[in-house]
């Protein structure tokens, strides 16, 4: 348990981020002079949690995963369409996927592979995932100029092709007006 003050407000921020990164919804806040009474929210308790946007993206490359995984593609690098329908990256996606998953999209890749380096594979852009993420902020890192702050592949985007992806028109307009 940690105990919060306004004047420890970036370690509960810092504790908050550490338990989105490990998968949980956020974190619990309660009056530590208050009994726990499970099931009852209010005043006393609260449920702290990020509530996060998402975006259908396309894979565009990957990274080779590291011991016991690394027969796996792990690291997704992900893109959004263009005013042109080019694709630009925008992240690496690693979390919320299990073995089966890895396995399958995996799989996919070594079918749509344009190239491979190292651990490094670039892929034709035909598989859309469901990206979630906590915030987009400015990176010089990737081609539209943006990031996104701990993406989580949701789903395989099946039911969409790649031109449904989402645009970078609509990443700059979720980033103008702070997601």
């Amino acid at each position: 348990m940690k105990v919060g003050t306004p004047e420890n407000i970036d370690e509960l921020q810092e504790l908050f981020e550490t338990s989105i990164e490990g998968g949980h919804e956020g974190i619990m806040i309660k009056d530590c002079k208050e009994p726990y009474i499970p099931g009852l929210r209010g005043k006393k308790m609260l449920k702290y949690k990020a509530e996060p946007e998402t975006l259908d993206m396309v894979i565009v490359g990957g990274t080779y995963g590291i011991g016991k995984r690394g027969e796996f593609v792990g690291s997704y690098l992900v893109a959004l369409r263009d005013e042109n329908d080019d694709f630009k990256t925008v992240a690496y996606a690693a979390t919320g996927l299990d073995d089966a998953t890895l396995e399958y999209l995996t799989g996919k890749m070594k079918e749509l592979e344009i190239s491979t380096k190292g651990r490094e594979i670039k892929v034709e852009p035909k598989i859309v995932l469901e990206i979630a993420f906590s915030e987009i902020v400015e990176s010089p890192e990737y081609e539209t100029g943006y990031s996104l702050r701990f993406p989580v592949v949701k789903n395989i985007r099946k039911d969409k092709s790649p031109m449904d992806a989402d645009t970078v028109e609509r990443l700059i307009s979720m980033y103008n007006t702070g997601n």
